[in-house]
C-alpha cells in the first residue's frame, strides 16, 4: 500500500515538474519569439527608412543659388548653424551612430573652414555639396550622375541649392548611407581621415 501511494505521489510529482517544464519552454519560445519579433520589425524599419526615396517633400522650393558666393559661402550669416545645433539634428536624425556622422562629415567639411556647413567641391571627377559633401554628378555635375535622382530639383542648380541647406545634407546623407550603416561612399570614411575626429 505504501508503495502505490508513493507511485502515485511520486507520478503526480512527475507530472507537475514535466507540466512546469513544458510552461518554461512555452515561455521561453514566447519571450525568443517576441524578440526576434521586434528584432525584425527594428531591422525592416531602419531598412525601410534608409531605402525611401526621399525622407522629405520630393519637391521642395528651392532658392537659387544667388544666395551663394562661388566658394560655397552663404552669403548671409544668418542661418549659419552652431556646431550644436548640427551635433544635435545628427542626434535626430542617426540615433545612436551620430557620432560616426559627424566624424565623416567633419572629414568631408570641417566646422573650421570658413564656407562650413555649405563647403562645395567641383573637382573634375566629381560636384559635392554640403557638410556631407554630396556628390551629385561627376566632371562637376556634368558626367554620370552619382546620387543625381535622389535629390530633389528639376534641374543641377536647384539640386545644388537644396542641398547647401545643412539639414537636407543630413537628411541625404542618411538615406545614402543606408541609416548610418555603410558610410562607404564617402572618401573621409574610406581614406580613415575620419577617426581623428570621433
Amino acid at each position: 500500500m505504501k508503495n502505490l501511494l508513493h507511485q502515485r505521489k511520486h507520478r503526480k510529482y512527475l507530472k507537475r515538474k514535466h507540466s512546469m517544464a513544458l510552461t518554461y519552454c512555452i515561455a521561453a519560445f514566447m519571450v525568443s519569439f517576441f524578440i526576434a519579433l521586434q528584432i525584425q520589425g527594428s531591422i525592416v524599419y531602419a531598412q525601410a527608412e534608409a531605402t525611401k526615396p526621399f525622407l522629405f517633400d520630393p519637391s521642395p522650393s528651392v532658392s537659387s543659388l544667388d544666395n551663394y558666393s562661388s566658394d560655397g559661402q552663404g552669403k548671409e550669416a544668418e542661418g549659419k548653424p552652431t556646431v550644436k545645433e548640427v551635433k544635435d539634428y545628427l542626434r535626430v536624425i542617426y540615433g545612436s551612430r551620430w557620432r560616426l556622422a559627424w566624424a565623416v562629415a567633419e572629414a568631408e567639411c570641417n566646422h573650421t573652414r570658413k564656407e562650413w556647413p555649405m563647403c562645395s567641391f567641383g573637382w573634375s571627377k566629381e560636384l559635392s555639396i554640403g557638410l556631407l559633401q554630396i556628390n551629385i554628378a561627376k566632371d562637376e555635375g556634368r558626367g554620370a550622375w552619382v546620387h543625381w535622382e535622389k535629390i530633389p530639383g528639376n534641374n543641377l542648380q536647384e539640386k545644388q541649392a537644396w542641398l547647401m541647406d545643412w539639414k537636407h545634407n543630413i537628411l541625404m546623407s542618411f538615406v545614402i548611407s543606408k541609416g548610418g550603416t555603410d558610410f562607404g561612399p564617402w572618401t573621409g570614411f574610406t581614406s580613415n581621415a575620419y577617426l581623428k575626429f570621433l
